[in-house]
C-alpha cells in the first residue's frame, strides 16, 4: 500500500486534545503505511500547505474564531477537496455552528455529535481513529504519489476521477442536486417562459422543491440571452435597498429569491413595480421566486395572463429515477432498492436525494468509487441515519420552539407535525385554531404573547429553519427541507423526549375540583362514588391527596395530566379561587376540547354564567336553575345516580 499522508489542522487552544487524538491515531493504526503531520493553526498562517492525502480538521469554537477561517490556507484545502487531491474530514469536538461556515462543505468523519454525547473524549477519538483506518483500507482516497487517474471514464461528456466527486455534490441534503440535475416539466416551463421574454415570471413551491437550482440551470442554459443579471435574496438584509429600488436596476434579468421573507411594505412596493412591468413594454425581464405562502401570489396581478406562475412540487417517478441513475453513474455505484426509494420519495426529488445520500453514507461510500459498488443498505437504516443527524442539527431549535408552551403543553410539537404533514410545509395559525379546538388555547398564547416572533428574532439562525409572517396572515412555514423530512419521519413522542416534554400518561383518574367551603357536598359525592364503583375501578383524586410538604401545584398538574373524568362542584366559593380559574379550568377546558377527557359540572349554587362563559362549554349534570343547594336529600341522591351513569359512559370511551 502506498504511503498515506495525514495532516491534522487545529487551533492552538485545542493542542491538548489534538495530541490525544494523534496518540490514539498512531496506536490504532500501527502497521499502516501512513505519516501524520501535526499542523497547529498558529504555525501555518503563511499558508504553508503540507502535501497530504487526508486532511483532518479538529473543529471547535476556538478554530471558528481563528484566522484560519479567513485565510488562504482554508481556500487551498477547499480547492484540494474539490479537485480530489485530498479528502477532507472534520472531527467535531463541540457544538459550534460549523455547518453555517466555510467548513460546511466538508463531511464529519463521525456523525456530528459533541464529545458530551460520548462516554468520554477518548471514546470519540478512538472512533474517529477507526474511521481514518477504514478510509485508508477502503481506498476512499488517492495516494499522494498518484498524479494521474488509475481509471478514467466518460459520463455525460465529462471525465470523472476516482474520489473526484463527493456525495454532497451528487446527492446534497441542502437543496436539489446540481451535478445530477434532471430537467423536469417545471424546469422546461421556466426555460420556455424565459425564451419568450416575459417581463415577469412567478416561481412557487415548497422548500426543497428545486426552485433555486432550476433557476440557476435555466440561466446557464440561456446565458447568451442575458447581458447581465443580478440575484437578490430577500432573506439577506443587504439586498433590501436594491429590492426596494428595482426601477434603478439596469440588469437584463433580476431574480428575487425568497420573496415571502420581505416585510409587507417592501412587498407592496415590489408588487406595484411588477404589476407595472407586466402590463407595459419594458426591456428588462424579472424573475420572481414568490416563496411558499399562497398569499404572495395574490399580490401579483395575473390579468390577461401576463404573469405566468410555475408551481414546483411533485415530479413523476421517471424524473426521480433519471436523477438517481445519473448519480449512480457519477459515483460508480448501483442502488439495489431504487423502487423502494421511489415509493418513499412520493414524487419529491429532495426526499429521494436524502435517501440516496444516507444509503451511501451507511454503506461507507462518500465519493466516486474506483470499481462499481453495489449499495444494498436498509432503507430503515438510512432513515435512522437521517434522524440521528437531524437530532444533532435541529435539536437546539426544536427544544427552544417546543418549550415555548412549557413542559406540559404540546401545541408547538403538534404545529410542527401538522406542518410536516402538509404538501408545501406551510400552515395558517388562524385556520388551525379554528379546525383544531384542542390547539386553540396554546395558539392563542403564542400569538398574544408574540412568542414565535421573539424566538425567531433571537439571532440563533432559527429564522433560517422556520419563517413566521406575523404581519398579516400568521403563516408559519418550514424553510429547511431537511427539517421537513426529519419531522415527517420522527414520532411525536421522540420529539417530546428531545425537547424535555413530559411523556404522555395514561388517563384513568377521576379528578374532583371544589372549594373547601363546599366540603359537605364533596364528601357526599365521594361517598356515593365509592359505593357505586369497586376499588379497582375507582381512582379518585382531589386536593386531599396532597400531604404536608408536597409540591401541591405539581401534584395538581400531574393529576390533571392523568384525568379521564373531571367533576367540577360549581359555586361562587369555587369560582372565587384564582388558582381554579387561572390554572385548573384552562387545563380542563383544553383536555375536553381535545377529546382526551370529559368534564362534568354540578351546579351547587347560583353563579353569573354570563361572566363565566367558559363554564357553558362543559357538560352540566343539572340545569343552572336546578341548584343542589335547593334539592332535598332524595333529589340529590337521584342526581348522584345520574352522575355515576355519566362517569361509566365516559370511562368506557
Amino acid at each position: 500500500m502506498a504511503r498515506t499522508n495525514i495532516c491534522l489542522r487545529y487551533s492552538g487552544l485545542d493542542k491538548v486534545k489534538a495530541n490525544e487524538f494523534i496518540e490514539c491515531l498512531e496506536r490504532l493504526n500501527a502497521g499502516m503505511n501512513m505519516e501524520i503531520s501535526d499542523c497547529m493553526e498558529e504555525k501555518v498562517r503563511a499558508a504553508r500547505i503540507e502535501p497530504a492525502s487526508i486532511i483532518l480538521i479538529l473543529v471547535s469554537g476556538y478554530l471558528l474564531r481563528s484566522p484560519f477561517m479567513k485565510g488562504q490556507l482554508l481556500n487551498s484545502i477547499i480547492k484540494q477537496h474539490k479537485t480530489g487531491a485530498a479528502k477532507v474530514r472534520l472531527i467535531i469536538i463541540e457544538p459550534c455552528g460549523w455547518e453555517k461556515t466555510a467548513l460546511g462543505i466538508f463531511q464529519p468523519i463521525l456523525p456530528p455529535v459533541s464529545i458530551s454525547q460520548f462516554r468520554n473524549q477518548s471514546e470519540m477519538f478512538t472512533d474517529a481513529a477507526k474511521a481514518v483506518r477504514e478510509m485508508i483500507r477502503k481506498k476512499y482516497i488517492l495516494p499522494k504519489t498518484v498524479t494521474s487517474p488509475v481509471e478514467m471514464e466518460k459520463s455525460s461528456g465529462k471525465t470523472f476521477f476516482p474520489g473526484s466527486l463527493h456525495i454532497d455534490q451528487v446527492f446534497p441534503i441542502d437543496g436539489t442536486a446540481s451535478s445530477a440535475f434532471v430537467e423536469s416539466v417545471h424546469f422546461k416551463s421556466l426555460v420556455s417562459y424565459l425564451k419568450q421574454d416575459r417581463p415577469v415570471i412567478v416561481v412557487e413551491g415548497p422548500c426543497g422543491a428545486g426552485k433555486t437550482t432550476a433557476i440557476k440551470k435555466a440561466i446557464e442554459k440561456l446565458h447568451s440571452r442575458f447581458n447581465s443579471y443580478i440575484w437578490l435574496d430577500a432573506g439577506d438584509e443587504k439586498n433590501l435597498e436594491a429590492i426596494s429600488n428595482l426601477h434603478k436596476r439596469q440588469e437584463t434579468l433580476i431574480i428575487i429569491d425568497n420573496f415571502h421573507r420581505l416585510n409587507y411594505h417592501i412587498k407592496q412596493t415590489v408588487t406595484q413595480f411588477l404589476n407595472s412591468a407586466a402590463n407595459s413594454s419594458v426591456s428588462i425581464k424579472r424573475l420572481l421566486v414568490a416563496g411558499i405562502p399562497p398569499s404572495n401570489k395574490k399580490l401579483i396581478s395575473t390579468s390577461a395572463n401576463r404573469v405566468p406562475t410555475i408551481k414546483f412540487g411533485s415530479v413523476k417517478s421517471a424524473v426521480i429515477m433519471e436523477m438517481i441513475e445519473k448519480g449512480e453513474e457519477m459515483l460508480n455505484v448501483k442502488f439495489k432498492k431504487k423502487k423502494e426509494i421511489l415509493t418513499i420519495a412520493g414524487g419529491s426529488l429532495c426526499v429521494a436525494q436524502y435517501l440516496c445520500h444516507f444509503l451511501l453514507k451507511e454503506a461507507g461510500v462518500f465519493d466516486r468509487q474506483r470499481h462499481l459498488q453495489s449499495i444494498d443498505t436498509s432503507l430503515s437504516d438510512a432513515i435512522k441515519a437521517v434522524k440521528k443527524e437531524g437530532f444533532f442539527k435541529f435539536g437546539d431549535f426544536i427544544t427552544a420552539f417546543f418549550r415555548l408552551g412549557g413542559s406540559r403543553d404540546r401545541t408547538c410539537i403538534k404545529l410542527l407535525k401538522l406542518l410536516a404533514a402538509t404538501e408545501n410545509g406551510t400552515i395558517n395559525l388562524g385556520n388551525i385554531r379554528s379546525l383544531h379546538r384542542g390547539l386553540s388555547i396554546g395558539i392563542g398564547s403564542l400569538l398574544d404573547e408574540q412568542l414565535i416572533t421573539a424566538l425567531l428574532s433571537k439571532g440563533e439562525s432559527y429564522d433560517q429553519l422556520l419563517y413566521f409572517d406575523a404581519e398579516k396572515k400568521n403563516t408559519l412555514l418550514i424553510e429547511d427541507p431537511q427539517l421537513l423530512f426529519f419531522l415527517k419521519n420522527t414520532e411525536e413522542e421522540e420529539l417530546a423526549t428531545l425537547s424535555g416534554k413530559r411523556p404522555l400518561k395514561k388517563r384513568d383518574k377521576i379528578f374532583i375540583s371544589y372549594s373547601r367551603k363546599d366540603e359537605e357536598y364533596f364528601d357526599r359525592v365521594l361517598s356515593h362514588l365509592k359505593a357505586a364503583f369497586s376499588e379497582d375501578q375507582l381512582d379518585v383524586w382531589s386536593d386531599r391527596e396532597t400531604q404536608p410538604g408536597d409540591e401541591w401545584h405539581e401534584a395538581i398538574l400531574d393529576a390533571i395530566d392523568t384525568t379521564k373524568v373531571a367533576i367540577l362542584l360549581n359555586s361562587s366559593n369555587f369560582l372565587s379561587s384564582s388558582y381554579v380559574t387561572g390554572t385548573e379550568l384552562p387545563m380542563l377546558e383544553k383536555m375536553a376540547s381535545t377529546g382526551e377527557g370529559s368534564v362534568i359540572m354540578i351546579h351547587l349554587m347560583a353563579v353569573d354564567l354570563e361572566k363565566w362563559v367558559q363554564l357553558t362549554r362543559f357538560q352540566a349534570l343539572n340545569k343552572p336553575e336546578d341548584l343542589v343547594i335547593d334539592m332535598n336529600k332524595s333529589e340529590f341522591e337521584a342526581l348522584l345516580k345520574k352522575l355515576v351513569k355519566v362517569i361509566r359512559r365516559c370511562l368506557a370511551r
